[in-house]
């Protein structure tokens, strides 16, 4: 007759031990904003930074025209740098460089600038 107690007491540590153990990891949450600044984003470029960044858009092998490879390694490459260290190894924006127009470069360098609060002023488009 003891061994019931003794029993169901080890099945019920054994079934919250194994629940507790598969609960896994979980990202971390992106950056919560207030009204305002929530308010200040131009949810265009945001949203199209965000689908390059996660590479969820199907990009040319070609550089599209008017795209200046260049230029846009160099502004990527400071970028990348500035990337946290958790980020900065499972991502890489100069491989995007010959792959991506103006546009979709600075969409990119925005969404990091918001998503990582990283500070992309110097890698902004530069002056025509």
């Amino acid at each position: 007759m003891r061994s019931r107690p003794v029993l169901a007491a080890a099945s019920v540590f054994f079934a919250l031990a194994t629940a507790l153990l598969a609960s896994g990891s979980y990202p971390p949450n992106p950056p919560r904003l207030g009204g305002t600044a929530l308010a200040q984003i131009d949810a265009r470029a945001y949203n199209l930074g965000k689908t390059l960044f996660t590479d969820r858009l199907t990009l040319p092998d070609t550089p599209p025209a008017g795209a200046n490879p260049a230029a846009n390694l160099a502004r990527l490459t400071d970028v990348q740098a500035r990337l946290p260290e958790r980020v900065r190894s499972e991502v890489d924006l100069p491989a995007l460089a010959s792959r991506l127009d103006g546009e979709q470069v600075n969409a990119i360098i925005y969404y990091i600038g918001i998503r990582f609060r990283v500070s992309v002023e110097n890698a902004q488009a530069p002056a025509s």
